[in-house]
Parts: structure tokens; sequence; C-alpha cells
């Protein structure tokens, strides 16, 4: 299964359901605007250096703050 498969599926079934429009538009955002890099990884294939390269990546450009934001699902929901 690809990461965005997953992904569409956990917002979807997850998400969606439990939270409310609002913050389910933003988890979206979220993950259309910041995630597209992994989106067609398998999940066997997103390892700790994948996910550390990724964190690096978004750490040199975007603020520590939006980097927590995009990397926990606590933050999405503040």
């Amino acid at each position: 299964m690809l990461y965005k498969e997953w992904l569409n599926e956990w917002l979807a079934v997850c998400v969606k359901p439990t939270v409310k429009q609002r913050t389910y538009e933003k988890y979206e955002r979220i993950c259309r605007k910041h995630l597209l890099s992994l989106e067609n990884y398998r999940l066997d294939e997103l390892t700790a250096p994948v996910l550390q390269t990724f964190v690096a990546k978004k750490t040199s450009c975007l603020s520590p703050n939006t980097v927590n934001v995009i990397t926990t699902r606590e933050s999405l929901s503040s």
C-alpha cells in the first residue's frame, strides 16, 4: 500500500468522523501541502532514515513549530 492511499484512508476513516469539519479541512490541507514528497512511498519503505531526511528538509525551510505541526497529530488538532 502506498503512503498516499493509507493517508487518504486515515483521513476518511479515522479523522473525518471524529473531528469538526474545519479541523478535518486543516488536516487535509496539511497533508496535501506538506506530505506530498512521501506520497509515492510504500508503507514498508518509510524507514527512519527516509523520515529523518523528510524532517531535515522541512526543518531547513520551515519554522520548528510548523515542522512540529506537520509531524504530530497532537499539533494538528490544536
